[in-house]
């Protein structure tokens, strides 16, 4: 009977280290953010239009992570991002620059390939606030405001993402984070039958993460 009970001690044991439960697993961050985001779009389209990138846009949020294994973790966050695109066509007497803030819900399953190094895939939602504007590229104070809804666009986003971050250790439990985003946008947010859009996005956030 002893030995039956040292073995399965010992097997507890085995798993719970096979499987990370010792310092790592289960530990929990918080990480404040700034954030930029490089917005454009691609586009389907008979009229004409083309839909590149524009000019950086800024904002901020928080990422909260949870360490599955010692080297992975996972990690959601809150932000608040605007996004947009510039929108030409020869029907149009320039080109328009269209933005619009989001809360912005990322998700993602984050690998260390060393400790200041890991690299992430995952998924993100996002949903328009306040109105749409659109104006003549170099022009924003003659803006026009627009809703979200029909020949109009989509206030709702989802689509994957793709991340590279870098983690530098302050202080013990404390790291300066850099983290390098792709989104790809799965949703036509376009509500005009003859085209649609799909958003592309490039994002950086930096902050302080408390936690492991």
């Amino acid at each position: 009977m002893k030995r039956v009970n040292s073995f399965v001690k010992f097997m507890i044991l085995s798993v719970i280290g096979s499987i990370g439960l010792s310092s790592h697993a289960g530990a929990v961050s918080f990480t404040p953010v700034g954030a930029a985001a490089y917005s454009g779009g691609t586009i389907s389209s008979n009229n004409g239009y083309t839909y590149p990138y524009h000019s950086f846009a800024y904002g901020f949020g928080a990422l909260f992570g949870f360490s599955m294994f010692p080297n992975v973790f996972a990690q959601f966050g809150v932000l608040y991002l605007p996004r947009g695109f510039d929108q030409s066509s020869t029907s149009l007497p320039a080109q328009q620059e269209v933005t619009f803030n989001t809360i912005h819900l990322p998700f993602t399953i984050h690998y260390y390939l060393m400790p200041v190094l890991a690299v992430g895939l995952g998924g993100y939602f996002s949903h328009g606030i306040g109105s749409i504007s659109s104006y003549p590229l170099g022009a924003p104070a003659s803006a026009n405001l627009s809703a979200y809804g029909p020949n109009s666009y989509s206030a709702d986003d989802f689509g994957l993402t793709v991340s590279l971050s870098f983690n530098l250790n302050l202080l013990p439990s404390v790291s300066l984070i850099v983290d390098g985003r792709y989104l790809y946008g799965l949703q036509n947010i376009s509500q005009i039958s003859s085209m649609s859009v799909y958003l592309r996005d490039f994002q950086v956030l930096a902050g302080v993460r408390l936690g492991r």
